[in-house]
């Protein structure tokens, strides 16, 4: 090779090595702005959220199609979002939404028989959340534990009487041999 060629070679390797890097710093530009548009669009859903959930708070004293209404929003909402973060699965989504809206209708039903009864109660649109299941199987969870070891008191009492029953009972037997015994010396 000769230096003409030489030199040829490096400046088309220097060539090469400049555009790689203005290709990285493009990458790493481009990568910068998606990140910063990926948070941009996290806070905006995020102040939506807020304005939603400001807008779909349950009146006190709403109607039941406006408190059904109200309820069936926020869940949507809560699931969207929770679904935007790769929470929960679509068809999960559809099976929450159908379990709310179940819950709704026997409420109302509830509400329809009570009043055709003449008993007009006010209706329960209680939906438990985690905490509260979670604190509810923790109080049946103590609650089982407390009942076995009520259970385990009672069969050692039962256990302790036994023995003391047994004791009684070889007590009385030695104490008849030895008036057996004193009967037959006196004999």
């Amino acid at each position: 090779m000769t230096d003409s060629e030489k030199k040829e070679q490096e400046k088309t390797a220097a060539a090469a090595a400049a555009a790689g890097a203005a290709a990285s710093t493009e990458e790493a530009a481009t990568e910068a702005a998606a990140t910063e548009a990926a948070a941009t669009d996290a806070a905006a859903a995020e102040a939506a959220a807020a304005e939603a959930a400001a807008e779909t708070t349950i009146p006190v004293g709403a109607s039941f199609a406006d408190q059904r209404h109200a309820a069936l929003q926020q869940l949507q909402q809560r699931l969207q979002q929770q679904q935007q973060n790769d929470i929960l699965h679509p068809l999960l989504l559809h099976d929450v939404q159908r379990q709310l809206i179940d819950y709704l209708q026997q409420q109302q039903q509830q509400q329809q028989q009570q009043t055709a009864a003449g008993r007009q109660q006010r209706p329960n649109y209680f939906i438990p959340s985690a905490a509260a299941i979670e604190a509810r199987s923790a109080a049946m969870l103590s609650q089982m534990q407390q009942q076995q070891q009520q259970q385990q008191q009672q069969e050692q009492q039962q256990e302790q009487q036994q023995v003391q029953q047994q004791e009684q009972q070889q007590q009385q037997e030695e104490q008849q041999e030895q008036q057996q015994g004193e009967q037959h010396k006196q004999e």
